[in-house]
């Protein structure tokens, strides 16, 4: 292959990435491949961004990294500003570490020594939900709820408890969404009474799910349930907002649009647009009051990375100088009735789902009785390439079959579309004919 990079896959040849142009990459064959996705649903301010450009080298000349043990610096204290100022007033931390898994790994941490300090030393269990992910790590990969991504590593996973997902499309208590007792929420109850809730320390989810059930979204009443059983029980509520923050649902934060404050949430992805690895996690002032004698037992080497900080400020003032949160709300009112259309248009899309700029679709071999098609099909890797071959990347995600109280529930394969917040409105409209055409034409094919 000519390199000695170890590769996802060792058995595939990558093309060389380039440069970038706006929402294009362009390999060294100069090959132009629209990204639809924002790369893995992290990159929201388009490739070359001379705004961006501009900060980071001017920071480059001042600092880029001083190792948290023995300093802070301006960066983080600026972004740690920012980040609070669209909050609750009761948040009052934030911790900087390089990605979403680190992030997870910094909340679940924690909550865990949170409780230990405060007198609750038997609260070390983390509830989740099936069809989530957390991160790679070990730690976010045991709490993850991905059979697929677990399996390999399952003798070196911690078991922890999960939950239901809030997945109405195909609701395991053969419910209709807005008609039932939000059994899903409920199992989270049962879970801390089988349990015992003195040793749950908190509850981990997906305001937006990602990869695991791409664009699954909560709704205000679920969320009000999670977060009364989690107050009756003293337990934490974590939001996962790696993927689903920053802008990407047309609000800084997706809980805002459930009305709900979590105790920690994280951020990643599209908090440095890419530009720099960078991630937080953010907690209620009560939470870092807890720890005993100010210590926290954690923490990585490029923790509170000032260049990357800097990544993250400059990704703040862009967004607002732009009036983008603004653009992903219009734009994804666009981008959802154009997949709404193609739904009624076509009998092998069954759901369409999520929030602004984070777009999922559910295909299925029958719409009345949402009968997925044979995994061995592999139909999500087959439309994905047929876009790569017409010049444009999309998000995969990852088909499961899981058992849910008792009840069996297998998704139908399903992709995600993850405009940049810069696409333009013609740009929008070549990413949703291009996809159209891809999946129109694997469904001929088979």
């Amino acid at each position: 292959m000519g390199h000695h990079v170890f590769t996802r896959d060792l058995t595939k040849d990558y093309p060389i990435a380039s440069h970038g142009e706006g929402i294009y990459i362009v390999d060294d064959k100069r090959r132009q491949i629209l990204d639809a996705c924002g790369g893995v649903v992290a990159v929201s301010l388009g490739y070359n961004n001379r705004f961006i450009e501009e900060r980071l080298k001017d920071q480059i000349d001042r600092l880029c990294f001083a190792h948290t043990g023995a300093f802070i610096n301006k960066p983080i204290i600026e972004l740690s500003d920012r980040i609070m100022s669209y909050l609750n007033s009761e948040f009052g931390k934030a911790y900087f570490v390089s990605g979403g898994s680190e992030a997870n790994e910094t909340a679940i941490k924690l909550a865990r020594q949170y409780w230990h300090d405060t007198g609750h030393k038997k609260k070390s269990k983390i509830v989740s939900r099936l069809m989530s992910y957390h991160g790679n790590s070990l730690g976010v990969l045991a709490i993850s709820g991905n059979p697929a991504r677990q399996k390999l590593y399952a003798p070196m996973l911690k078991h922890q408890p999960k939950a239901s997902p809030h997945y109405c499309y195909r609701c395991p208590y053969g419910k209709s969404e807005g008609k039932c007792s939000l059994e899903c929420a409920n199992s989270l109850e049962k879970i801390i009474q089988k349990e015992g809730k003195e040793k749950i320390a908190a509850f981990i989810a997906e305001p937006v799910v990602g990869a695991s059930c791409c664009g699954a979204e909560g709704s205000k009443e679920y969320f009000k349930r999670i977060r009364q059983i989690c107050d009756e029980n003293e337990v934490l509520l974590i939001l996962d907002e790696v993927m689903s923050g920053m802008g990407r649902t047309g609000r800084w934060f997706a809980a805002e649009h459930y009305d709900i404050v979590p105790d920690i949430f994280t951020l990643g992805k599209g908090i440095s647009s890419s530009y720099m690895p960078l991630a937080a996690m953010i907690c209620k002032d009560k939470i870092a009051a807890g720890i005993s004698k100010g210590a926290f037992v954690h923490g990585f080497t490029f923790s509170g990375h000032a260049l990357a900080a800097e990544a993250g400020n400059a990704v703040f003032d862009y967004i607002e100088k732009k009036n983008l949160l603004e653009k992903v709300g219009y734009g994804g009112a666009y981008l959802f009735k154009r997949l709404e259309e193609m739904k009624e248009k076509y009998p092998f899309i069954g759901d369409v789902r999520g929030l602004g700029y984070m777009a999922g679709i559910e295909f299925v071999k029958d719409k009345k009785t949402k009968e997925p098609f044979p995994d061995e099909l592999s139909l999500t890797a087959k439309i994905k390439a047929e876009c790569w071959k017409n010049g444009m990347l999309i998000f995969a995600g990852t088909r499961m079959k899981v058992n849910i109280e008792g009840n069996e529930v297998e998704q139908g394969d399903h992709v995600m579309l993850a405009p940049h917040f810069t696409t333009t409105q013609s740009e929008l409209e070549t990413i949703l004919d291009i996809f159209e055409t891809s999946v129109k034409d694997v469904m001929e094919k088979i």
